[in-house]
């Protein structure tokens, strides 16, 4: 996107209200400039945002892409591995506590969100539903461990003082995307459904089942939580909920 205002006629031009706009490389039409309030916030000196988003639950970003991590006194529990953050991962988790990552859970099966799973240690339990476990089989990538846990409705992970609570709501992206859910901090993950601050991008994210999708949206708000992580957000940001 070019960063020089178009010209504008005279009409466009009345009033002043009207927000700057651009031309978009490869395209004729007129862009609006991308509002503040959907920007998020600046990654940070380190390349990464990092934050406590909840008492234990920390929230990292980069590139993107976004997921959670938590210590639990016996282990930290970690979802997702997007390739955005491989660089930065392990080095955020030990900034915040030495305990090693023990369990590791999948969202569903798609690259750009567990692409680096293969950083994690191998001895690291990994969970997630069955129809994701199976697309891994298939897949063979080295990158994507296939899960030794898996579950085909719903599973309760219960480490040292966390219970994380995973569930299977339908098609609503991709077969095998799961609820991901805190609920004594009230805090849901929810990845590729909800995009903080923007419109999903092209074919509804690419979402498999259009009414599902939609109807997810409403599963979302028959959750009780204040946070919503959703995994891939064009600037660094989590939702709340209003």
């Amino acid at each position: 996107m070019t960063s020089t205002p178009a010209a504008l006629s005279s009409e466009e031009t009345e009033g002043s209200a009207l927000a700057p706009q651009f031309h978009c490389a490869g395209s004729r039409g007129l862009f609006a400039a991308v509002p503040a309030a959907s920007r998020g916030r600046s990654p940070g000196p380190n390349g990464y945002a990092l934050e406590e988003i909840k008492p234990g639950i920390f929230w990292i970003s980069a590139g993107g892409y976004d997921t959670i991590f938590m210590p639990t006194g016996e282990g930290v529990i970690v979802v997702d591995a997007p390739p955005t953050l491989a660089p930065h991962m392990l080095k955020a988790i030990r900034s915040k506590t030495a305990e090693p990552i023990e369990y590791v859970v999948y969202s569903h099966s798609h690259v750009d969100h567990i692409g680096a799973a293969d950083h994690y240690p191998e001895t690291a339990i990994r969970i997630a539903h069955d129809a994701t476990a199976n697309l891994l089989v298939r897949y063979a990538d080295p990158r994507r461990p296939v899960p030794s846990v898996v579950f085909s409705d719903e599973f309760l992970l219960e480490v040292g003082d966390r219970k994380l609570e995973l569930r299977y709501r339908g098609n609503i992206h991709q077969p095998g995307n799961i609820f991901i859910y805190e609920s004594t901090q009230r805090v849901l993950m929810l990845v590729d459904v909800i995009f903080p601050g923007w419109v999903p991008f092209r074919n509804l994210a690419v979402a498999n089942d259009v009414h599902e999708f939609i109807r997810a949206h409403d599963t979302v708000l028959g959750y009780d939580c204040d946070v919503i992580v959703c995994g891939a957000s064009y600037a660094p940001r989590y939702a709340g909920r209003r």
